[in-house]
């Protein structure tokens, strides 16, 4: 469709208005029209995580008033008729220094008066366009054709990537739309796949963006074997046919991000000769990304231009933002065009390519109900290390692929799964009936009419006489009738579903591999060898079975024709991400809250209790779906009673016919005592481990063929068998659900197996520097150790990874102590070993005494610190800023500094700029306490804030925000410490979710309130705004600070008076018991020497001595010794009237 556009053409500092050809006007901009664009682009990136709709209007009138100018250049959106109007923002294709910062401006939050133009129906579409005039390509086809690609690198944060291409199934699922995955996340088989298939108008790729050390963009994709592959836009380019593909959807956050001065990957693309992309301009959320890209298939498959259907998006999620949806990010997308980009991707009248999709979705359909007995598109997560070993094998030309793994695991669901991935192929599961004439016959159902007649005719009687005719008849299908695709012929998968139905039972003569049933081993023979045999065949057999298999034949054994991808329990982000696509696909949502307290609390036991087993955790949550609560708790609880206290599920409940058909008691007893004693140790490890390491701990028990009791203990799915990220090796690990029928190791063989093992699990997954990631992996070595009593170094090792994972989550005194018990514990068995201490276990424990108000204690921790030697450049200078901050507190400026510099030279040597940052506000503090409040200002906005905006770092954003209003709080500027606290750092607190910094800066602008004289006004926010945010937290600590701050406001407004006193001694006596439970001197020290004056005034002498004595102990311990010596005057004056 032709849409009505205008041009705004920048050429040099000349800016033209355009009307197709025609010039309407031009102006020249001068050198402050580019800093206003530069200061527009920095406060928009303040703003796009804030959802202000009143702070993005404001700047959305700006920009508008801007370009409408004195000569009214927007006027004609007056005029605008059903088609809209496309907005070009137009550059010259050769470099041009000013189109940068002109591009960089959020055109999209335009807005005049009090509307954006975005919510315009018809829309208003920005793009922006490399060339004066267009002339976009037109479309070669009636249909549209999707390739999507996800890339989620071992140890990248899980992104919900099912979620946006479901969404994007479900928006074409009825339009003339086909969508293919490539699967493996990997730029060299994506470059593979676009040039063996149809090229495709659009490349879809979903996943991280960032940039890098030096501020250059890049994917985080994936290698061949799944580790990250940081892939720039020139590489990107090199790889892909990418004049060749219409549009490039880079759905990966800050693809477009123009503010760091740096030319954004989108950008690049389009440079490079990409028709049209589209990208973000920053962080986008999952949700907000993947509704986007919904809407805007569905535009664009009604013959919409690109920048129509992007506008037509917007629309869609900023309704949903007015209506309190969500779609915070309805402005982030950016469309770029190539003079020859933008228009649309179908054309009306243009034919359609035939593009067969398969017919997976029905082939796993139950004869018997009409249902599919697989996991739903929208219901399937998880698995794609495993999607990806069997359609790289299929990709190297390995023609048979076996899933193997325990019941409920998913194997036929991740078949499923791949037959969908595996485009053009007809996809034939055979499920219950294995024998020849039942293939045969669903062969022949599936394949075109003309090759099922002529193969009916040519074969029946054969395979009717035996297996060596079905063989012929299948080798003959693989050879001539599923060789290609095109309209008669289609390439084969063979899906053999459950095959452990057709071995033989499982029993003590066997070894890790199950024989086949007599009654099978022809038909079973047949199928491998055609396979096996077919000349040049693309056609796939993919099996699914609880056990591997041997099939010898002619000296070989054909089970070994087959390569083994083992299924195991999945990961606890994969558990969270089934329980929410089963929220998400639930026919019935009224039913259940999934934000009710109740709802979650429930999901996360059922995802727990599951132990990665997802038949089990669908199982579990199943009732919860259904809003049976009841019902979902007891069934929860028999799983929590079976694994903690052995107790069998109640007979004839859903959960007991489920472990009666995962067989475990059976698999158990069919054991000998060699391959018992091997799953019985392992039983020590709570996490998959090394298999040297499993291979110790078996020997140790007096396991001696190991190997074979391995091998038999994972064909029973009793071991899981786990690849190992990026080196090709296995872990291993015992089914919890299984380890409930061997008896329990003795508390003497626990700490023989973890003495013998921790030393080189330690090995194993420590690094080069011998630290341990901040992961379960530290939790499971720090368990192994302390059961162990020994390993010293292990010890502290373990001990710092989890003591800062605990410290950073720790919110109350009983969660400190425990970080200062582990990280004491630990320092003491170096010490007494006479190992050297480990620095960064020190400033732990420093770190833990400051928190709990020993400061003392803290001090000493310190100073030992400093005094130790590291190799670490950072861990050195953390130490030192860390001091230069205690130094600070205690007024010692001098000393502060000398050691502020000290740090900043080893984090200059370490090339971390976010520490040098924060050195950077250290300063700015220490500048406030010296009075001089405008270098502590500038220090915060040039060399600490855009070191936080360049790595996004969206909360240090927040924080320096409220840094600098309490600047503006001092110099006495109240109106704009209160414009920075409620519109660049609230908002961004709100977005984040997290209450409890929501809850200080409520504190906060109270404080400003009250300084305004509006004592009326920063109560009502204390007691309607913050108190009940600090009470659902449960945080003590605030609770503390705001009944001191309430009783502090109200004596200031009015005294003590009869009307109030009773509420305020009541809020300061809870503050004041509530601090001494906290342990914090200085809380005890200030809250004693109000609520004492109180008592003082009030004639109640005994009861203020009682206090004043508390709070100067308090300040004594801090040292505070001016402050400790008021309190000691008073309480000298309230002991006289005694």
């Amino acid at each position: 469709m032709s849409t009505p556009s205008r041009t705004f053409f920048l050429n040099g500092n000349t800016l033209i208005h355009l009307d197709g050809i025609r010039e309407i006007d031009r102006r020249t901009l001068r050198p402050e029209d580019f800093g206003v664009f530069t200061r527009w682009a920095e406060r928009y990136g303040i703003l796009l995580n804030a959802n202000n709709l009143d702070s993005l209007m404001e700047l959305g009138q700006e920009i508008f008033g801007w370009l409408d100018g004195n000569g009214n250049w927007l006027a004609f959106l007056h005029k605008v008729g059903m088609d809209g109007c496309e907005l070009v923002f137009a550059v010259p294709e050769h470099d041009d220094p000013h189109a940068h910062p002109f591009w960089a401006v959020p055109w999209e939050i335009m807005a005049q008066k009090e509307q954006f133009l975005a919510e315009r129906v018809p829309p208003i579409m920005p793009v922006r366009r490399y060339g004066e005039s267009s002339a976009p390509a037109v479309a070669q086809h009636g249909n549209l054709h999707i390739m999507f690609m996800a890339a989620a690198p071992e140890g990248a944060s899980e992104l919900d990537h099912e979620a946006e291409e479901v969404g994007i199934m479900g928006a074409i699922q009825r339009l003339p739309v086909h969508l293919d995955v490539e699967e493996s996340g990997c730029l060299e088989f994506l470059s593979q796949r676009l040039g063996n298939e149809h090229r495709p108008e659009v490349l879809h790729l979903s996943c991280h963006g960032n940039m890098d050390a030096e501020g250059e963009p890049y994917l985080a994709l994936e290698t061949p074997t799944g580790a990250i592959e940081k892939v720039d836009p020139d590489l990107f380019a090199s790889f892909l046919p990418l004049g060749e593909i219409a549009l490039v959807f880079v759905s990966a956050c800050r693809t477009a991000e123009a503010r760091t001065g740096v030319v954004p990957f989108a950008t690049r693309l389009v440079q490079k000769g990409v028709p049209t992309v589209l990208g973000w301009d920053g962080s986008v959320y999952d949700q907000d990304a993947n509704r986007f890209a919904a809407f805007f298939y569905d535009a664009l498959s009604k013959k919409y231009s690109v920048g129509r259907a992007a506008a037509m998006a917007r629309t869609q999620l900023l309704k949903l933002v007015l209506a309190g949806k969500g779609g915070s990010h309805w402005h982030l997308a950016r469309v770029m065009t190539t003079r020859n980009g933008g228009g649309p991707l179908i054309r009306h009248g243009a034919p359609h390519r035939s593009l067969w999709r398969g017919d997976a979705g029905r082939a796993f359909l139950d004869p018997e109900n009409q249902k599919v007995r697989v996991a739903s598109p929208e219901e399937f997560v998880g698995r794609r290390r495993q999607a990806q070993a069997v359609i790289r094998a299929f990709r190297d030309d390995k023609r048979g692929v076996m899933l193997q793994g325990a019941g409920r695991l998913g194997k036929s669901s991740l078949a499923a799964r791949v037959a969908q991935r595996m485009r053009g192929y007809i996809t034939v599961v055979v499920f219950e009936q294995y024998d020849r004439r039942a293939i045969f016959q669903v062969l022949l159902e599936k394949l075109p009419a003309k090759p099922s007649l002529e193969v009916k005719r040519q074969w029946s009687e054969e395979v009717d006489r035996g297996d060596e005719g079905f063989y012929l008849a299948l080798k003959d299908i693989l050879e001539k009738h599923c060789t290609q695709e095109d309209q008669d012929q289609h390439p084969l998968l063979l899906i053999i579903d459950d095959l452990e139905r057709i071995l033989e039972d499982a029993n003590t003569g066997q070894t890790g591999v199950f024989r086949v049933k007599d009654d099978y081993k022809g038909v079973l023979e047949a199928v491998l060898r055609a396979f096996r045999d077919a000349n040049h065949t693309p056609s796939r057999l993919l099996i699914t079975s609880r056990h591997p298999f041997t099939l010898p034949y002619r000296g070989a054994d054909l089970g070994k024709f087959v390569e083994l991808v083992p299924l195991f329990p999945m990961s606890e982000g994969e558990r969270t991400k089934l329980a929410q696509a089963a929220l998400r696909s639930n026919p019935d949502k009224s039913k259940v809250k999934p934000d009710d307290d109740e709802t979650k609390e429930l999901i996360h036991r059922a995802n727990r209790a599951s132990t990665g087993n997802p038949g089990l955790q669908r199982l579990l949550i199943h009732p919860i779906l259904n809003g049976e609560m009841e019902a979902a708790a007891a069934g929860i609880r028999s799983v929590e009673d079976y694994l903690e206290k052995k107790i069998a599920p109640p007979a004839g409940s859903d959960v007991a016919a489920m472990f009666t058909r995962m067989a475990f008691s059976r698999y158990m007893a069919a054991l000998n005592p060699q391959e018992r004693t091997a799953f019985q140790s392992l039983t020590v490890f709570n996490l998959p481990v090394p298999q040297s390491v499993a291979v110790l701990a078996c020997q140790h028990m007096g396991t001696a063929a190991v190997d074979a009791s391995l091998a038999r203990l994972q064909g029973l799915g009793l071991v899981h068998q786990v690849p190992s990220p990026g080196d090709g090796s296995f872990y291993f690990l015992a089914d919890p659900l299984a380890a409930v029928g061997v008896d329990p190791l003795t508390e003497a063989q626990k700490k023989n197996l973890s003495g013998v093992t921790v030393e080189p699990l330690f090995v194993a997954w420590s690094d080069a520097k011998g630290e341990l990631p901040f992961s379960e992996k530290a939790g499971e070595v720090l368990r192994l150790v302390e059961q162990s009593g020994g390993h010293p170094v292990i010890l502290a090792a373990a001990s710092n990874a989890i003591g800062w994972m605990l410290y950073k989550r720790a919110t109350d005194k009983e969660s400190f102590n425990t970080v200062l018990s582990l990280a004491t514990r630990a320092l003491a068995a170096l010490e007494q070993a006479g190992i050297p201490m480990l620095l960064s276990l020190v400033r732990l424990a420093a770190e833990c005494a400051g928190r709990l108000g020993d400061t003392e204690a803290a001090d000493t921790w310190m100073q030992r610190g400093l005094g130790l030697d590291d190799a670490d450049a950072e861990e050195k200078g953390q130490i030192h800023y860390r001091w230069a901050e205690r130094l600070a507190q205690k007024g010692e400026i001098k000393e502060a500094t000398t050691h502020l510099d000290q740090a900043q030279v080893f984090f200059r040597n370490g090339r971390n700029d976010r520490l040098l940052a924060m050195v950077a506000g250290i300063r700015a503090d220490l500048l406030v306490t010296q009075g001089d409040l405008e270098e502590a200002f500038r220090v915060r906005t040039e060399e600490e804030l855009p070191v936080y905006e360049r790595l996004g770092d969206v909360r240090s954003i927040a924080v320096t925000k409220g840094q600098l209003a309490d600047i503006l709080f001092r110099r006495g500027d109240l109106e704009e410490a209160f414009r920075v606290r409620t519109e660049e750092q609230l908002p961004i607190f709100e977005r984040l979710g997290d209450v409890r910094s929501i809850a200080v800066t409520k504190g906060d602008l109270a404080d400003i309130l009250a300084a305004r004289g509006d004592a009326v006004g920063a109560l009502k926010i204390l007691q309607e705004e913050k108190r009940p945010l600090m009470e659902k937290l449960r945080d003590e600590d605030g609770l503390v600070h705001l009944l001191y701050q309430i009783s502090a406001i109200r004596l200031g407004l009015e005294g003590l008076t009869q009307d109030n006193f009773s509420e305020v001694v009541r809020d300061l006596t809870d503050a004041f018991k509530r601090v001494q439970k906290l342990g914090r001197p200085d809380g005890i020290g200030a809250i004693g020497s109000l609520l004492g004056q109180v008592f003082l005034s009030m004639h109640a002498f005994e009861p203020a001595l009682e206090v004043l004595l508390i709070a100067e102990a308090g300040f004594r311990k801090m040292n505070w010794q001016e402050k400790a010596d008021q309190v000691a005057e008073l309480a000298r004056q309230a002991r006289a009237q005694l």
